[in-house]
């Protein structure tokens, strides 16, 4: 079939060939035309967090419906004020942070827009230092500063070049070696950096997760240096590892933290960057430049919304639930000798055999088994498990079983 649309990921004349078509949703499955049923394990590219849940949409939709009334479904927020930008944002400032450290924020539509916004302003208050670091393996967007700071796809992008200068990247640590050597690199060169923008668990590399103890002392490092600190927490915030957001695991709060995905469980395209206040006292005397026509669209918000009192009114069950998927899908894969890294709700198993990491994506997706993949090099490659916060634990034993079956055929 010849399709009117195209998507810029790869092949574009390929790209769209032998996809899944679902039609409807429900929990923690999606469904095909045909009525069959698939396990999500994606969460929808690690959106749809709470699954695809009737209580929360029935809220989120008549919410919408009120707002259609109004005939206002669009402001532009550069020229006009809305009660429920302040509502939203005052809410969310508190819950990321009860402390109060972060009381303001700024919209955007995506994670990659989220990215561009904390390149702009890093630079912008650090005047005197250029440079900005990365890891190798972090993934930060598509766009042109994100793509010029993934480390991940940079042979991928090289056709772009010449991308955003002055960015620098470095390994990763995986181990305790490299986390000291790291920081010793960083402690010698820190007059050379503006900002550092981390991703706190490399999901797109295969859920990659160094120690608290590393990441409290490349904290400290960091703010005893003047080097902004940008916390992409698109994938990882809204309990994703288990906490609210992973620098609750952390001694420090980082100067801007990049939201979207599980923002509104994947409604609409929305995004925010939170601003500490200590940021906010650094940008009163500068003149920003940033904006785009559906920052703080006002259906985003709402989603955005509804979506935060469903966290806050569903928290102890949402966190028991991550506990209980955890404790299972480590167990069961343990128990058919299968290796498993991962924390909360984020699982990577290595296959490091693409041909057979391929052959494994379409044997699952025929057992109705949606799983993604990650792919850093023919070397480094395998699955990524991304459950839904309140996928069935009972019927989670039977689908790890079928994972490791498909895994230990193929790999």
């Amino acid at each position: 079939m010849n399709y009117n649309y195209i998507v810029p990921m790869g092949d574009i004349s390929s790209v769209n060939n032998n996809k899944l078509t679902p039609i409807r949703a429900e929990n923690e499955y999606i469904f095909d035309h045909n009525q069959k049923r698939f396990i999500d394990l994606r969460s929808g590219l690690w959106n749809v967090n709470l699954g695809y849940r009737t209580d929360l949409y029935e809220v989120i939709q008549q919410r919408l419906s009120e707002q259609f009334s109004t005939n206002l479904t669009y402001l532009d927020i550069h020229s006009f004020h809305h009660p429920l930008y302040q509502e939203y944002s005052e809410k969310l400032c508190t819950f990321v942070d009860a402390e109060g450290n972060y009381s303001q924020l700024i919209y955007t539509n995506s994670g990659s827009e989220c990215t561009e916004l904390a390149l702009k302003l890093s630079r912008q208050i650090n005047k005197q230092k250029v440079k900005t670091l990365a890891f190798s393996k972090g993934y930060h967007g598509t766009f042109w500063g994100g793509m010029s700071v993934s480390g991940l796809d940079q042979e991928v992008t090289q056709v772009y070049n010449p991308k955003l200068s002055n960015m620098e990247f470095v390994k990763f640590p995986e181990n305790k070696s490299e986390e000291e050597e790291l920081l010793t690199y960083i402690e010698q060169h820190h007059y050379e950096y503006s900002a550092m923008i981390i991703e706190p668990i490399l999901g797109s590399a295969g859920v990659k997760i160094s120690s608290v103890l590393f990441m409290n002392k490349l904290g400290k490092l960091l703010k005893q240096n003047d080097i902004t600190i940008v916390f992409d927490e698109v994938a990882t915030g809204f309990y994703r590892t288990g906490k609210r957001f992973f620098f609750h695991y952390l001694n420090f709060k980082p100067d801007m933290i990049n939201l979207s995905k599980g923002i509104n469980n994947g409604v609409l395209p929305f995004g925010t960057v939170l601003l500490s206040n200590d940021l906010t006292k650094k940008l009163k005397k500068e003149s920003l430049e940033h904006f785009s026509t559906q920052n703080g669209n006002l259906l985003g918000i709402i989603s955005a919304h509804e979506t935060l009192n469903y966290y806050q009114k569903n928290e102890l069950e949402v966190l028991e639930n991550i506990k209980g998927l955890n404790e299972v899908i480590f167990r069961g894969l343990e128990e058919h000798n299968i290796a498993c890294r991962g924390i909360g709700c984020m699982f990577a198993i290595t296959i490091n055999n693409p041909s057979a990491l391929q052959l494994i994506i379409n044997a699952l997706e025929q057992a109705g088994i949606l799983c993604y993949q990650y792919f850093n090099s023919s070397e480094d490659n395998g699955l990524t498990l991304m459950p839904s916060y309140y996928t069935d634990s009972k019927k989670i034993v039977q689908v790890v079983k079928q994972i490791a079956k498909v895994v230990k055929s193929y790999a």
